[in-house]
């Protein structure tokens, strides 16, 4: 009997559990449903080094530049790893598509991009210094674009993210396909559309998702409706201050969408204080929430916003259309854009308050429309399987073993 290939599935802990750790387990179950040998290699994405390459790192340094010291921590180690007993190796989240083997698939969603496409809006932000930071990306990137050669095909989550790797390393676009990752759950049938239902917004309270953008929005609408705001994170109290100096000052919620709402470090920003008064009553801030009741808000709502910048892929838009709810997102959104259709599976909109407001009122208003939108949406995104990725997968990893080194 022949034995089935092993494979090193290589994947940083960073003590999260999100999207894509999800979607990797689903593609880890599947190929071990396959018959393939699957061992999962997690790398310490936590500990803060004090040594790179046998060097000590300047305390201060350290906690001046903690993003590039950590980055730099993860390739050490993941260059550090021998599975040179594996037949195969599935490369995860950054750095680990710098680990050493000669039959390498990198499942890819994203470079560290706070050196990469979110360079220039770190560092407008305030997280680094810009002179700094700048030699940290030239470092960063001048070190991975030549150990990147190796990998031998890539599984891009979207086309957002396969023209990062042709702009900055060059990769051959015949190296790189598409990959999809499913809706974490899929309903039997689709909800009715609920005219009267809430804005649901779900995402982690993090630079760059942009949240503040829809809580301005929803001090603009004409239309009288609450959003629910789904998920925990960091900016979770600068989100919530914003609602209510908002919903004390109306006039600043009229003003033009400024960048500077969400180029910042939340509540680690110097002088930063939470605003004193009372919250508007326009947004109910539901936290980090179990996946039932994330479920039965999409199933609720009259429409999903999805405002964030740049995403890799757009999990949220699809979990909502696979409920055949409207989603709005912005045009400069990355990857959602792929997944919704302006006027056909849902609305984009530029990326500024109002236009959103407007977009929001719309879909309110016309619940014909919303729902037409909706039914479409679904459709576009049912075939959407995890079959179809561990598929997908599957092959990659056999065209490695079977072609020459």
């Amino acid at each position: 009997m022949t034995t089935s290939p092993s494979i090193a599935v290589v994947k940083p802990d960073f003590g999260a559990q999100g999207g894509f750790e999800r979607h990797l387990n689903g593609i880890v179950a599947g190929l071990r449903e396959r018959s393939w040998r699957v061992t999962v290699v997690q790398i310490d994405g936590r500990t803060r080094p004090r040594r790179l390459w046998g060097l000590p790192i300047d305390p201060a340094q350290l906690a001046n530049h903690d993003e590039y010291f950590m980055h730099m921590a993860l390739v050490e180690r993941t260059q550090q790893l021998n599975l040179r007993h594996f037949d195969a190796v599935l490369t995860t989240q950054p750095p680990t598509y710098l680990v050493r083997h000669s039959h390498k698939v990198a499942l890819f969603y994203h470079q560290p991009r706070q050196f990469y496409d979110l360079a220039v809006p770190f560092m407008a932000s305030g997280f680094v210094d810009p002179v700094v930071h700048r030699a940290a990306c030239r470092a960063v990137r001048t070190l991975e674009r030549e150990a990147v050669r190796d990998v031998r095909l890539w599984l891009a989550g979207s086309a957002e993210v396969a023209a990062r790797l042709e702009r900055y390393w060059s990769i051959p676009p015949h190296l790189i396909a598409i990959h999809r990752a499913p809706p974490t759950s899929v309903p039997d049938a689709a909800p009715w559309h609920r005219p009267d239902g809430p804005i649901v917004c779900v995402g982690r309270q993090e630079w760059p998702k942009r949240s503040e953008l829809l809580v301005q929005a929803m001090h603009l609408l004409e239309v009288k409706r609450t959003a629910h705001l789904v998920g925990g994170g960091s900016r979770l109290e600068f989100v919530q201050s914003f609602d209510s100096e908002l919903h004390h000052d109306p006039e600043r919620a009229r003003a033009p969408f400024d960048d500077k709402v969400w180029l910042n470090r939340g509540i680690f920003t110097k002088g930063w204080k939470p605003y004193g008064g009372p919250p508007s009553g326009r947004i109910v801030f539901e936290g980090d929430v179990s996946d039932e009741r994330r479920d039965q808000l999409y199933d609720e709502a009259v429409a999903v916003v999805a405002p964030a910048y740049k995403e890799d892929y757009g999990l949220t838009a699809l979990e909502a259309m696979v409920r055949a709810k409207p989603v709005i997102v912005c045009r400069d959104g990355g990857g959602l854009t792929e997944m919704v259709v302006d006027g056909e599976t849902g609305l984009v909109v530029d990326p500024n308050a109002h236009a959103l407001a407007r977009a929001i009122d719309r879909l309110v208003r016309d619940p014909a429309r919303a729902s037409q939108l909706g039914e479409a949406a679904r459709r576009a995104v049912m075939g959407i399987t995890m079959d179809q990725a561990v598929l997908q997968v599957e092959h990659a990893l056999r065209t490695v073993l079977t072609s020459r080194c």
